[in-house]
């Protein structure tokens, strides 16, 4: 059921890589029929396993029941069984990590909605979309992806284009991603995922133009800003790459999202927006026609290579964009898409110095096919760095922060305005103007000030505060105060009515103050029963509501994030944690051993670990780096650095590399007694010694006289006056 799982509206698959159709099919009546997994495996699960939520799959397009030929009819029982489950399934929220999905949902029947994030790398069929999102509402898919290429020669510069998502770009340039020899595909981490209710929030990272190794192996300020391989375009080094999205419930039937873009690296940055075919139109921004031409060269032609900013020859979505406009923003600007039956309108809220960019995009395979209107909001840093090969320093890096305000809309707007608020920082005991002039960086928490802004709409107004890390920065705005990592408040009448506080000890607005005893949950890995899917932590505090949130696993390499399902603490202090997921990512049989090395052959589908000859790795595909490896016993555990290979043969050599750093002690002889020539090896997601820590929060919703509080430990307080 894990593709079930995945369906959006009960209608649409999440749209990853080559999923969707193109713009120009009308989507909103598709039924989902089929998926990957099929029929007859569903048949047997729902035999086997007796598992009624398999029922629905069984059910024909046509009414009728499925079942094998070589089984016995149980169509009565199929049909029951799907019509208990179909009256009763709500999906909610959730973070699949395996898939590197999340999904926020909202709302029931014709008033759900759901948004989701890819942070994956496909090994096959693969996009460049790194933290690419989308937006379900209405019944409509309200910003949809440009589907399965209509041609293998073009479907490079159109449809898999990273310009055709909707996610950011840095330096004009498609991420090196190809799924055969010699690729660097990368999956992304999650830092966040609550569902507190009526806001909910997720906080991805990914390194798509990342050009050396993996998080740990690189000293930052000796890479170069640019890199030019001999098979290819220039890359730019990027170090930042983050992605914050928070839901916003305001009644029953309407919601709004918040996406703040986090960028660091390159000399110019892009956020693609765009949204369904239809009518668009945009307001608070005076743009300037450009006379003919496209929008990678305003003196080229549709369907042409254009010479970038690095002198290289491009045939990219920029030159398949024509009737081009352009204008700098001064202030909040709005781009809003209609269909017949629904809209999405999107508020960008620009730092100084963004330029907005539209213009119609046409597939090239077949012009004719549609015509969508393409928005990009742009950022310039130093121009003259654009074609050297120089040292990453503070002075040379471009950070930016995209906020945009998403309303999926009917006939009337929900919002009546959004900007962005200027915010007080009292980092370090006194207060300061923290205006957002984002240049140069420092770090990654200093390279980026909070990001406060408000939100009226009908019936209430939104003060939200969202700052980079967690910092425990006081950040203050609008008579709003917190030192969380994302806060919420909601008033009505000039009263505040919802006070919302996510990793952070304190929110404060007007006399009404909510306080937590910690702002993140931390604590280790002290042991781990793989078979039981259970895990001993050793330092969190105790009176915890821990069922039901997510937890993250990680060390300097690796980071995993699971659900819990159930929490016992234990009479020592420590935490007994069921997970929803498997913790096994790979499995192999030992064929040698040498010093740090594990040999296998088989087929080790996330491998791709390439070394350079001295001793170092470049990754070639990430989701092993840092993981853990385990005999069958469940002894001879390791963190490892990578396993060697690649995915286009069957049964080819692989090496598991222990990573010698964490243990040098990993000689050939101690790996011979835990592996012997024969014997396999698992590879799992954690393993004993692996940090762990859950998000606190909490959220207060007044109810008459008095509020209602939820939070995930027993320390919440609330004080008025």
């Amino acid at each position: 059921n894990h593709y079930a799982a995945m369906i959006c509206l009960n209608r649409f698959p999440i749209r990853i890589a080559d999923t969707g159709g193109s713009p120009g099919t009308p989507k909103s009546h598709w039924k989902i029929t089929h998926n990957m997994v099929s029929k007859e495996l569903m048949d047997r699960a729902y035999r086997e396993f007796g598992d009624p939520s398999c029922a629905p799959a069984l059910i024909e397009p046509d009414g009728s029941v499925f079942h094998a030929l070589d089984r016995e009819p149980m169509d009565e029982q199929i049909r029951a069984d799907a019509e208990t489950v179909l009256a009763h399934m709500e999906k909610t929220s959730e973070i699949r990590d395996g898939y590197k999905a999340a999904i926020l949902r909202r709302g029931r029947g014709e008033h759900r909605g759901v948004v989701t994030l890819f942070y994956g790398a496909p090994r096959t069929h693969a996009h460049n979309d790194p933290l690419n999102l989308s937006l379900f509402a209405r019944g409509e898919d309200l910003m949809p992806e440009l589907g399965y290429p209509m041609s293998w020669k073009l479907g490079a510069a159109w449809e898999s284009n990273i310009f055709g998502h909707n996610t950011a770009i840095v330096d004009r340039k498609d991420p090196e991603r190809h799924h055969h020899w010699g690729c660097k595909l990368d999956v992304g981490m999650a830092h966040a995922f609550v569902d507190a209710g009526p806001v909910q929030l997720v906080d991805l990272e990914q390194e798509p133009y990342r050009i050396t190794s993996h998080r740990a192996d690189d000293d930052l300020e000796e890479q170069p800003s640019y890199h030019r391989p001999t098979d290819g375009r220039p890359t730019p080094q990027v170090d930042v790459y983050r992605r914050f999205v928070m839901l916003v419930d305001v009644s029953k039937e309407d919601f709004y999202v918040v996406d703040v873009f986090r960028l660091r690296g390159g000399i110019e940055h892009h956020l693609a927006i765009h949204g369904p075919q239809g009518r668009a139109s945009l307001s608070g921004v005076r743009l300037k026609k450009q006379s003919g031409g496209t929008l990678g060269d305003p003196t080229g032609h549709y369907g042409k290579p254009y010479v970038d900013d690095l002198g290289e020859s491009a045939l990219d979505s920029f030159s398949m964009i024509t009737n081009v406009s352009r204008g700098l923003l001064d202030g909040p600007a709005s781009i809003t898409y209609s269909t017949d039956s629904a809209g999405v309108r999107f508020i960008t809220l620009p730092e100084e110095g963004t330029l907005l960019e539209a213009g119609d995009g046409r597939p090239p395979a077949n012009p004719e096919q549609y015509k969508l209107k393409m928005a990009y909001l742009s950022r310039k840093g130093d121009e003259s760095l654009s074609n050297t090969f120089v040292l990453r320093t503070e002075e040379n890096r471009l950070s930016s922060q995209f906020v945009t305000v998403i309303e999926p809309r009917g006939s009337k707007a929900v919002i009546t305005s959004a900007q962005r608020l200027e915010a007080k920082t009292d980092a370090k005991g006194e207060v300061q103007n923290a205006k957002c002039k984002m240049q140069n960086a420092k770090s990654e928490d200093g390279a980026f000030e909070p990001v406060c802004i408000q939100v009226k709409r009908k019936g209430g107004t939104e003060l939200i505060v969202m700052q980079p890390g967690y910092s425990a920065r006081v950040v203050e705005a609008e008579g709003f105060s917190t030192d969380a990592a994302y806060a919420v408040a909601t008033s009505s009448a000039g009263r505040p009515n919802r006070v919302v506080l996510f990793g952070g000890t304190f929110a404060r607005i007007g006399d009404f103050s909510l306080k937590l005893n910690a702002a993140i949950l931390r604590g280790k890995i002290s042991a781990v029963d793989r078979a039981r899917r259970t895990v001993r932590i050793e330092g969190f505090p105790d009176k915890l509501n821990l069922a039901g949130q997510r937890i993250r696993f990680h060390n300097r390499r690796h980071s995993a994030m699971y659900t819990i399902v159930s929490a016992q603490a234990l009479a020592d202090g420590a935490w007994k944690l069921t997970l929803d997921f498997d913790s096994c990512i790979g499995a192999g049989k030992v064929t040698g051993v040498a010093d740090g090395i594990l040999k296998s052959c088989g087929q080790m589908v996330f491998a791709g670990l390439v070394p350079k000859g001295d001793g170092t790795f470049v990754d070639r595909y990430s989701e092993y780096v840092g993981a853990t490896v385990e005999n069958a016993s469940g002894g001879g555990a390791f963190a490892i650095r990578g396993i060697t290979g690649i995915i286009a043969y069957y049964n080819q050599p692989h090496d598991v590399h222990i990573d010698r750093e964490a243990h040098p002690e990993a000689n050939e002889a101690t790996l011979r007694v835990s592996y012997p020539e024969g014997s396999e090896f698992f590879v799992y997601d954690y393993g004993v010694g692996d940090e762990a820590e859950v998000l606190n929060w909490a959220t207060a919703t007044k109810s008459g006289d008095s509020w209602e509080v939820r939070s995930v430990g027993e320390g919440c307080r609330v004080s008025i006056g």
